[in-house]
């Protein structure tokens, strides 16, 4: 799908999940995530960004991005648990300004 530039992350993501390819999927489910986020699809968003986190689940952009679009889902339970994840890794990382931004 890259070899045919495909610019639907989601689909990478998922097909390099499927094949195990993780470093692939990682990769496109983050700038899937980050392009769903900024054109208002938020829902779609969080899931790409979980797909992520199951890979990588202390992945600072991930979580931040989770976070964000499951706050803008309306999923508030959810938003304050990724969020706290976040603020964990940046104080064990001791990221002052990635615990400023997920703080916020």
């Amino acid at each position: 799908m890259r070899d045919a530039h495909s610019d639907d992350f989601a689909a990478i993501a998922h097909h390099a999940h499927g094949a195990g390819q993780f470093d692939d999927m990682v990769a496109a489910a983050r700038e899937g995530a980050l392009r769903s986020l900024h054109s208002g699809s938020s829902y779609q968003a969080l899931q790409l960004a979980e797909l992520g986190l199951s890979e990588v689940a202390d992945d600072a952009e991930l979580l931040d991005i989770a976070s964000r679009a499951a706050w803008l889902s309306g999923l508030l339970p959810d938003a304050r648990s990724l969020a706290g994840r976040s603020i964990e890794y940046a104080r064990r990382a001791g990221d002052l300004e990635s615990e400023s931004a997920a703080l916020r």
